[in-house]
């Protein structure tokens, strides 16, 4: 259980619920939004392309894996290399330190890597985060919420 709050920390970095996302976990859910963790990272300047080597040749196999779709978007200009939204149920999820889907995750991890090989990558990856941030997104269906 500790492998796993140590994985789940390692990709979404430290886990903030703000004040907006616990109201609006309290009212009425949007019927129109889809619902994402947004995790942005920048990557210390020497591990930039071994990092990408890592979430390409590891972690996007995963993901495929356990038939999540998140979406991985590599930014050309800016503080961030790359910000991954990971699709969740809403925001009750963020208050949760493990989930069903990151337990998934980590036991297919397992299984292609090893427990020891998937601990070394990830405390790998970890290695070469120089700086992250984790936030609540909704994504709107139909362009303008309401309009559909």
């Amino acid at each position: 259980m500790l492998r796993i709050a140590l994985a789940t920390l390692m990709l979404l970095g430290s886990w903030t619920v703000t004040s907006r996302a616990q109201e609006q976990s309290q009212s009425e859910p949007h019927a129109d939004v889809d619902w994402y963790e947004a995790w942005y990272v920048k990557f210390k300047s020497v591990g930039f392309y071994e990092a990408e080597r890592i979430l390409r040749d590891h972690f996007v196999p995963v993901e495929q894996a356990i038939g999540r779709e998140s979406i991985i978007i590599e930014y050309r200009t800016g503080h961030w290399d790359f910000v991954i939204y990971f699709p969740i149920d809403g925001p009750g999820d963020l208050e949760q330190r493990t989930s069903p889907t990151w337990e998934l995750w980590w036991k297919i991890l397992v299984e292609r890597e090893g427990e020891e090989g998937a601990e070394r990558i990830q405390a790998r990856l970890d290695d070469l985060i120089a700086d992250s941030e984790n936030h609540l997104v909704e994504r709107w269906r139909y362009g303008m919420r309401g309009s559909g």
